[in-house]
């Protein structure tokens, strides 16, 4: 099973990077190596390094018999050299990822071909394929896992927070729905920066910037080789009020176009005339689980507490409400044809 485990999150991580290969364009593994040799020293002389790329160790990695994970300084090459292809080729760079994003997915795949040395394939397959395994053993495994993914920060994490964030990464389907802000999982570090410096005034910076650092390892679930759904309704006035003021809410909006282009992501703006109180007065965030035999998880988020109700009626009416509110809200066209109309603006009050 270990073997079949480790197989398994390669050719995973082999498919991404076939997927980034194809949608850049690129005609051959040849001209991918010349690309890397005009590219390496214009980034020299901007400080950034990026290694020769040769045709066949392209090759062997994306095509070669021999399964194994590509060491990260190729990965960053090839993926940058991909990029640049892209945009000669007319093709958004964004479909082939970013950089922060290719990094997510290394470590989330290093992370699992260590538990699987380590014996613990059903950690793995709990973390790295959302809890997907039969019966629910690795959702199980991944929320009893002793070590949290959070270690180093447990001072920033009080004990209502924990249930949270240890179902957060066993989850399929994320759907949130907040009237203020844009949630945790989609903001920029700026974003997030101004909204915890709002909520704190007096938080010390290098405090500020660690919850900053927690929510940016938040954030790393979207970058998986299988990430969860995330299905986000974003409130018009939170497109508007924002924290941090103009620049940051540029940034914001280009941040959101760019994870709806994802294909996992879906947004949709709420008009200020539907929003109102949300029910649970406040944010509400519903997860669900690969094992159909495991409840939603109910998580209202309130100023120093949380609320989990867990009966089967409060699932069910919670579930409902957001199913409501998505009726209510434009389109997840019409919200990317918002987004990009705000984005396009460049300005903001």
């Amino acid at each position: 099973m270990t073997e079949r485990e480790r197989e398994r999150i390669l050719r995973e991580f082999r498919a991404a990077l076939n997927a980034a290969w194809l949608a850049s364009g690129v005609s051959s593994y040849g001209a991918a190596e010349k690309a890397s040799r005009e590219l390496a020293p214009r980034l020299a002389a901007q400080g950034r390094q990026i290694q020769l790329l040769h045709d066949s160790t392209i090759c062997d990695h994306l095509k070669g018999p021999r399964l194994r994970l590509p060491r990260w300084p190729f990965v960053l090459s090839l993926i940058t050299v991909l990029r640049v292809i892209a945009e000669r080729n007319g093709v958004d760079p964004g479909r082939v990822g970013g950089i922060d994003h290719w990094k997510g997915l290394h470590e989330e795949a290093e992370r699992a071909l260590g538990a699987v040395r380590l014996g613990f394939a059903g950690a793995a397959r709990g973390r790295a394929v959302r809890g997907a395994g039969a019966g629910g053993t690795a959702v199980a495994v991944a929320e009893a896992a002793p070590a949290t993914w959070w270690q180093g920060y447990e001072d920033l994490v009080p004990a209502w927070l924990e249930r949270y964030l240890r179902a957060e990464p066993a989850a399929t389907l994320i759907r949130v729905y907040d009237t203020r802000l844009v949630p945790d999982l989609l903001q920029t570090p700026a974003y997030a920066r101004a909204a915890l410096r709002d909520r704190h005034a007096r938080l010390p910076e290098e405090e500020l910037h660690r919850h900053v650092e927690l929510r940016t390892r938040r954030q790393r679930v979207l970058a998986r080789v299988r990430p969860p759904r995330v299905w986000a309704l974003v409130a018009e006035e939170a497109l508007c009020r924002p924290p941090g003021g103009g620049r940051v809410l540029h940034e914001q909006i280009g941040h959101l176009l760019e994870s709806v282009r994802t294909g996992h992501v879906t947004v949709q703006i709420l008009p200020s005339d539907e929003t109102g109180r949300p029910p649970g007065g406040g944010p509400v965030t519903l997860l669900r689980f690969a094992d159909a035999r495991r409840p939603d998880l109910v998580y209202l988020p309130q100023a120093d507490y949380a609320l989990y109700p867990d009966g089967e009626a409060d699932v069910s009416y919670f579930s409902m409400e957001f199913s409501k509110l998505a009726i209510m809200a434009r389109s997840p066209a019409e919200s990317r044809e918002i987004l990009a109309q705000l984005y396009a603006r460049r300005s903001f009050s």
